[in-house]
């Protein structure tokens, strides 16, 4: 298995905000999957070659996010890393604007698009791979990048998990006004409280089994069980009834 990130696109078409197009969270795509022709970006402002592929499926819907832009001429794709974990780093896709540019930002010219990020990311995306995937869980970017983080192999299972909360797992929630916390960590139990739209809704068991529960053991594996105290009965917004 190829260690990947995959998030769900998150649209906003505000005229004057950078447009977030997608999350990013941990997620395994299959070695044997087939990937179409890929695109290489090389700068030669940067000492060392940066190649970064961008699939066809990938390049096709950053084209379309372009294209919906009152200025698509003045567009770019902004790439970001705003946080990493055991299980990799994460990302954010942006569509910015030429005109917002800064010293600390690096300009790569692909055949259809341009990319920008900052110089210190040059290093941590080189050799990452771009695609977009769609699903029943959702539809969003994957990234194969080989390239891993530094992580303190000291750090607390609390410590991890709420990294992991609040740059991944809430984010991917608040689409549907929902939101997790983690109260307590006791006898190698992890207690969690779902709320907001996650908070009596339907789905919240597949939500906690095959998203939150799965995501915890992945990162603090010494974690035996996780245990949802979310009083239900008494959600008054719940995303799905």
């Amino acid at each position: 298995m190829l260690k990947t990130t995959a998030g769900l696109a998150r649209l906003s078409l505000a005229k004057n905000k950078p447009m977030i197009i997608g999350i990013t969270l941990g997620i395994p795509i299959d070695k044997t999957c087939k990937v179409p022709k890929m695109y290489l970006l090389r700068n030669k402002n940067i000492m060392n070659t940066l190649n970064i592929e961008f699939t066809d499926k990938a390049t096709e819907k950053i084209l379309a996010f372009i294209e919906k832009r009152a200025e698509p001429e003045n567009t770019l794709l902004r790439v970001t890393i705003p946080s990493a974990n055991a299980s990799g780093y994460n990302y954010q896709f942006f569509l910015d604007e030429q005109s917002k540019l800064s010293d600390h930002d690096v300009t790569l010219e692909l055949e259809k698009f341009k990319v920008v990020l900052e110089k210190k990311l040059v290093e941590k995306l080189n050799g990452a791979t771009v695609d977009w995937v769609e699903s029943v869980s959702g539809s969003g970017f994957k990234v194969d990048n080989p390239n891993r983080p530094h992580i303190d192999p000291d750090q607390s299972s609390e410590t991890k998990i709420q990294q992991v909360f609040e740059h991944e797992i809430n984010p991917a929630l608040a689409s549907h006004g929902g939101k997790v916390e983690l109260i307590e960590i006791k006898d190698l139990k992890a207690f969690v409280k779902l709320s907001g739209g996650c908070q009596g809704c339907s789905s919240s068991t597949a939500t906690l089994k095959h998203g939150i529960e799965k995501r915890i053991r992945e990162i603090a594996p010494e974690i035996l069980e996780v245990v949802d105290v979310t009083d239900h009965a008494s959600g008054e917004n719940p995303y799905f009834q």
